[in-house]
């Protein structure tokens, strides 16, 4: 008779046991959508004093106003990016013909990064390259086994302290002929 007592003694703490996480699952299931990241379910305070809402809208601008502005914002955040897609070494540590131009078209000076697509190295890194200059030919900064290297190089916009104030990037193949 006690056997039968813990039987049931056992059985009733695992329905209960059994409840209570079926019940903290419906739970979570049904809040799922009460976080701050989803909407679903959200309810705002409609009766806050809306002091910021006006009846009047802002000054329109012409619609040369506003294309005239959206262009300034353009020029200003362009990059032209020039150089050889493939440039040709003789051997790792040789100069190739890398050919990079920072166009007079750009506003800023400009680093140029050349990244391995394979392992993520830098194997070049340029010197900076005032407003219409160029570096027809440098030696890489990683002396490199014969191959083809595909890689990104990537056109850093710097200002006069030498952070970068954007960035555009090309893939290229480096090839190391010997």
């Amino acid at each position: 008779m006690m056997n039968k007592k813990r039987k049931y003694t056992g059985l009733r703490i695992g329905v209960v046991v059994a409840v209570i996480v079926i019940i903290i699952l419906l739970l979570l299931h049904f809040c799922k959508g009460c976080s701050a990241g989803d909407p679903v379910g959200r309810v705002f305070d409609l009766s806050r004093p809306g002091d910021a809402v006006s009846d009047q809208g802002p000054e329109r601008q012409s619609q040369e106003e506003i294309q005239a502005n959206l262009n300034t914002q353009v020029e200003e955040g362009m990059i032209t990016m020039s150089m050889n897609p493939e440039p040709s070494f003789e051997r790792g540590n040789s100069e190739g013909d890398l050919l990079i131009a920072n166009d007079a078209a750009n506003r800023h000076p400009q680093i140029v990064e050349i990244v391995r697509e394979d392992n993520g190295e830098t194997i070049y890194t340029s010197p900076v390259i005032p407003v219409g200059k160029y570096i027809n030919s440098d030696e890489l900064d990683a002396d490199l086994s014969a191959g083809d290297y595909p890689c990104i190089a990537y056109f850093h916009a710097v200002d006069e302290s030498g952070a970068v104030l954007g960035t555009g990037a090309v893939r290229i193949t480096v090839h190391i002929l010997n």
